[in-house]
């Protein structure tokens, strides 16, 4: 454990390495021994505790703010006390299908995921939104904590020899697992075949699956190995739940990058940011920047809450949670905008975006890692835009990424700076590898969801029971067979 003082807090920190239980036990020791709310973890393995951790805070009133999953389980039934920054994994999953389908016209769609709260949420918006189109899940695998089987899953997730393979497939699982899953499936891929186009979500990190890419060959794959961009490299497409911290043009992230220039190297006196010449990385990570808005979160909810900081009272927490739904929409710093937070409405029948709503973004920012992402042209063939690099992937058309400059994008106001690329990568330095799509997925609810198309009705009258039951249900299941087809 350790502290870092924040402008009159004091950040508590233990370590939980999402290996079991111990999020909700520590959670409780850190709240009894006086902790006035928590910054919860990004999710990973923890998700199949989630629901333990933030029973820990509501025990005692108080907030559990920051990266927790916008979990349909966290507001249905009502749980104010997750104060969720991130969109939910769902969500993500209709962001990167969306981008799937539209972008890169594949419609084979499969998924792995661990099994749990968290994984049953990513398949059921995998099949709510494939259905909204008229297409069906193509495979699932799912795998026990500690249980994971590269081959096995591989082996459900492609299907006996002659079966159509996914065009696409869903990745939740730990980066080190992800990328297994990815060796094994390139190892399997015939020659001639188009590759599989994999999506993974933003909690697994980039460092950490450039980091198990290169671990187990893959970052040739990619094109992210240290010898530079190489020809015929795929792309990994990615879900992002913050704006692009590369993107210095909009405030927030300028302040972000500021405040991590600012950072004494003795906050950080170990892992991957204690050298002096890692800490600019700091300015360029996605989770460093949802980390950044979770503490200023915290700073504007406190900052009016008479707390005894010695011994929190339950009222003292829960006039904390409190502020969050009063106010409706968090201001951080005047430069971003977070929300409208909402408790129960007085009128549930009238949809409101704010109602029983504890998620403060409305968007999900899409990402390439790798392969198109760097060219000279700023990876973008075919007329410059995303659709079209992601066109001449699906098709297997690949160019020479030579090492160039990268150009990456960001922002409603399409600004853009360019990041210099040397023959040396350091992993840490991720900007060199990703290119985050200016097509932001946005929707003005709690969550976005999707609708379904009105069936067209159809009668049948036949005898579903009697002495031609037979014929009757054979009909019945061969005009069921066929309208899935339709």
């Amino acid at each position: 454990p350790g502290e870092a003082p924040l402008r009159g807090f004091a950040v508590v920190a233990c370590d939980d390495p999402l290996t079991g239980p111990e999020g909700p036990e520590l959670a409780a020791e850190l709240l009894a021994a006086g902790a006035v709310g928590l910054l919860a973890p990004v999710p990973g393995s923890l998700s199949a505790n989630l629901s333990s951790l933030v029973a820990a805070a509501e025990a005692v009133g108080a907030p559990v703010v920051g990266a927790v999953d916008g979990a349909l389980s966290l507001r249905r039934p009502w749980r104010p006390h997750a104060v969720n920054l991130r969109p939910s994994i769902a969500d993500e999953t209709f962001s990167l299908v969306d981008y799937l389908l539209s972008a890169m016209e594949l419609v084979r769609v499969s998924l792995l995921a661990e099994e749990g709260e968290q994984g049953d949420e990513t398949l059921e918006a995998l099949d709510l939104k494939l259905r909204s189109v008229g297409l069906r899940t193509h495979s699932v695998a799912r795998y026990a904590y500690g249980a994971f089987d590269a081959a096995a899953v591989a082996d459900a997730l492609l299907g006996p020899p002659g079966a159509a393979p996914p065009q696409a497939l869903l990745i939740l699982a730990e980066p080190a697992e992800a990328a297994e899953l990815i060796a094994e499936v390139v190892g399997r891929v015939p020659e001639g075949q188009p590759p599989v186009q994999f999506a993974t979500f933003s909690e697994m990190g980039t460092d950490a699956l450039l980091d198990s890419f290169g671990a187990l060959g893959l970052d040739a794959y990619f094109g992210t190995g240290v010898d530079g961009f190489v020809g015929d490299s795929e792309v990994l497409l990615m879900s992002e739940v913050v704006p692009n911290p590369m993107n210095t043009s909009l405030g927030i992230t300028a302040a972000f990058a500021d405040a991590t220039a600012a950072l004494p190297p003795e906050v950080l006196a170990s892992g991957p940011f204690a050298d002096a010449a890692d800490m600019e990385h700091l300015s360029r990570s996605f989770l460093a920047l949802e980390g950044f808005l979770s503490a200023l979160v915290v700073g504007s909810i406190t900052g009016e809450a008479d707390v005894n900081p010695e011994a929190p009272t339950r009222d003292q927490r829960e006039e904390i949670v409190d502020a969050v739904y009063s106010r409706g929409v968090i201001d951080l710093l005047g430069l971003w905008r977070l929300g409208p937070y909402g408790g129960d409405c007085p009128h549930p029948a009238v949809e409101a975006s704010g109602c029983s709503c504890n998620q403060g973004m409305r968007a999900v920012f899409r990402a390439l890692l790798g392969g198109h992402a760097a060219a000279d042209d700023g990876g973008l063939p075919e007329g410059g835009n995303a659709t079209g690099a992601a066109r001449a992937h699906s098709e297997h058309q690949h160019q020479h990424l030579a090492p160039a400059a990268l150009e990456l994008e960001g922002g409603d106001d399409g600004s853009s700076q360019e990041a210099p690329h040397g023959g040396h990568v350091d992993l840490m330095d991720h900007s060199e590898h990703v290119r985050v799509l200016d097509e932001i997925f946005s929707f003005d609810t709690c969550g976005f969801e999707p609708s379904l198309p009105d069936p067209i009705v159809l009668g049948q009258s036949c005898a579903l029971t009697g002495p031609a039951q037979a014929l009757g249900l054979g009909m019945q299941a061969g005009l069921q067979a066929a309208l899935l087809q339709v």
